[in-house]
């Protein structure tokens, strides 16, 4: 039985040689995979006042120079969202101030970023403002 592992290891270094993508293994834990959004500020689907940042919890730290995100209100870019920036702290966060009060409504976050291997993630999520 010695062909398995044998077998196991040509079929895993030809899927890495066709370009498949790979998980990669993380010394003392389990399979690691591409960087994701795990939370933000605003949560999604959720309505507050307006905000004063949005912020953004990725599950490893992104390339900040790839890290960028566009506020949307009825279908337009909103503006008045500074330069998104690392969390000084924690390099896998980042916020944005919200400069001014945002107007009642439905806003989308769409987000983009890179992982340290090159890999493009980008997503979105929506939220409301409503004035108390």
């Amino acid at each position: 039985m010695t062909r398995l592992p044998t077998i196991f290891l040509l079929a895993l270094l030809t899927a890495a040689g066709s370009g498949l993508a790979m998980p990669a293994l993380a010394p003392g834990s389990d399979l690691v995979f591409h960087l994701q959004l795990d939370r933000s500020y605003p949560a999604a689907d959720t309505t507050l006042t307006s905000p004063a940042e949005i912020r953004l919890w990725f599950s490893q730290v992104p390339q900040a120079s790839a890290t960028s995100l566009r506020l949307i209100h009825d279908g337009a870019p909103v503006e008045s969202v500074g330069d998104l920036k690392p969390d000084p702290e924690d390099a896998s966060v980042f916020a944005g101030p919200v400069v001014g009060t945002l107007a009642d409504g439905d806003y989308t976050v769409s987000w983009r970023t890179m992982a340290a291997d090159g890999h493009v993630v980008r997503g979105d999520f929506s939220f409301t403002v409503k004035a108390p």
